[in-house]
C-alpha cells in the first residue's frame, strides 16, 4: 500500500472534518435558515445535535455555509430565493466537505452581521457567462459569449444562434449519458460477478481483472463527462436568456432584477408562477433576475460534475493505490479525499474569478 493510501485511510478514521475554516452564513431577515435554526451574534450549533432523530438527508442534515464573500451573495438568491431578505454573517466552523460554492459544516459559528459586498446585476451576468464558457465545451456558444464579454456587443439574432447550439448539444449529450449509463450497469453487473450475455460485453469478459477495472473507470468518467456536458448546456441555454433580457431591460427592469438578487423583493413562488411570468414577457425585470438564477444553479451543477469526472480519472491514474485497499470502507474514504481535492480546485477557481470580476476586472 502507498504512502498516500495510509495517510487517507489515518485521515478519514481520525479526523471526520477540517480544522477551522473562516466562512460567511446568510440567514433571512429574522437571522433564521431554512429549517428555522436561529442565528445570531456568537451564535454556534452543532450539526449531530441539531438534526439528531431527523429524517433529513445527508447532506441537508449539515450546516451550510458559503466559502466567500462574493460566492454568498452572486448564490444565496439561488439557494435561498424564498427569503424575505437576507443578511450576512462572518462565520467560522469545521468542514466536513465541500461543494463547488459552499461547505458542509458539522459545526458553524456566526459570529458579526456584516454588508453585503456591492454586486451589480452586470457583476453577475459577466461572473455567470465568464464561468460557463469554462465549463461548456460546444465551440458555437463559446465563441459567441467570449465575443459578447470581450466587446460587449450584442446581436441578437447571433444570441439565438448560440442558444440553438447549446439547446442541440445538450440533446446530444443527454443520449450519451444515457448510453454510457446502460453500458456502465452492464459491466458492473458482470464486474460483480452476475451473469450478464450480450455480444456487446464480449470484450469486457474476457479482460483481465485489471483491465476490467479500467474499463469501468472509462465508462464513469463518460457518464460524468457526458452529464456534465448536458447540465452545461442547460446553463449555456438559461445564460443566453439571461444576456438577451439583459440587453433589453432599461433602468427601471434592472433595478427591480437588483432588488430580487439582493433579497428586496422575490420572484413568483411557485414553479408554475415563475414559468407564466418568464413566458409572458411583462416583467423584464423578473425575467432577467430568473434567467440568471436558473443559469447559476445549472453552472453549478456542471461545475461539480466537471470536477467528479476529473477525480474519477485521477483514482484511476493511481489505481494501485485503490486495489491496495482491501476494506470497502477504506476504499470509499479514498475516493472521498480524491473527489473532495478535486471539488477545492473548482471552489477555489469560482472564489477567484467571482472576487475579480465583483472588483471591476472583466
Amino acid at each position: 500500500m502507498s504512502r498516500r493510501s495510509t495517510l487517507v485511510i489515518e485521515m478519514t478514521r481520525t479526523r471526520h472534518f477540517s480544522s477551522e475554516a473562516t466562512l460567511f452564513k446568510v440567514t433571512d431577515g429574522a437571522a433564521c435558515t431554512t429549517n428555522r435554526v436561529h442565528w445570531g451574534k456568537s451564535v454556534s450549533h452543532d450539526a449531530d445535535e441539531l438534526f439528531a432523530g431527523s429524517s433529513m438527508s445527508r447532506s441537508a442534515a449539515y450546516l451550510h455555509a458559503y466559502r466567500s464573500l462574493e460566492l454568498a451573495a452572486i448564490f444565496a438568491p439561488v439557494h435561498l430565493g424564498q427569503f424575505d431578505r437576507f443578511r450576512l454573517w462572518n462565520a467560522s466552523g469545521r468542514v466536513r466537505r465541500l461543494s463547488a460554492t459552499s461547505a458542509e459544516c458539522v459545526q458553524l459559528m456566526t459570529i458579526d452581521e456584516i454588508a453585503f459586498p456591492r454586486i451589480t446585476v452586470e457583476h453577475r451576468l459577466h461572473f455567470l457567462v465568464t464561468t460557463v464558457t469554462r465549463i461548456f465545451t460546444n465551440d458555437a456558444w463559446r465563441t459567441w459569449a467570449l465575443r459578447w464579454l470581450a466587446t460587449g456587443e450584442f446581436i441578437r439574432h447571433h444570441a439565438e444562434i448560440a442558444k440553438r447550439a447549446a439547446k442541440s448539444a445538450g440533446s446530444i449529450a443527454e443520449q450519451v449519458a444515457d448510453d454510457s449509463e446502460q453500458q456502465y450497469s452492464l459491466k458492473l453487473n458482470l464486474y460483480r460477478g452476475r451473469q450478464v450475455f450480450t455480444n456487446k460485453l464480449s470484450p469486457f469478459i474476457n479482460m483481465p481483472e485489471g483491465a476490467r477495472l479500467d474499463a469501468s473507470w472509462d465508462s464513469e468518467v463518460s457518464i460524468q463527462e457526458a452529464k456534465a456536458d448536458a447540465v452545461a448546456a442547460q446553463a449555456a441555454c438559461w445564460a443566453s436568456d439571461a444576456v438577451m433580457n439583459f440587453e433589453r431591460s432599461n433602468t427601471q427592469d434592472k433595478r427591480c432584477a437588483s432588488h430580487i438578487f439582493e433579497g428586496q423583493a422575490s420572484l413568483p413562488g411557485s414553479w408554475l408562477g415563475k414559468a407564466t411570468s418568464y413566458l409572458s414577457g411583462r416583467h423584464h425585470g423578473e425575467r432577467l433576475a430568473l434567467a440568471v438564477n436558473e443559469a447559476l444553479g445549472w453552472a453549478e451543477s456542471a461545475a461539480e460534475l466537471r470536477a467528479y469526472a476529473a477525480a474519477t480519472k485521477a483514482e484511476a491514474e493511481t489505481r494501485q493505490d485503490w486495489i491496495g485497499l482491501q476494506d470497502a470502507s477504506d476504499r470509499q474514504a479514498y475516493r472521498d479525499e480524491v473527489r473532495q481535492t478535486a471539488l477545492k480546485e473548482t471552489a477555489l477557481e469560482l472564489c477567484q474569478l467571482a472576487a475579480a470580476l465583483t472588483r471591476g476586472n472583466h
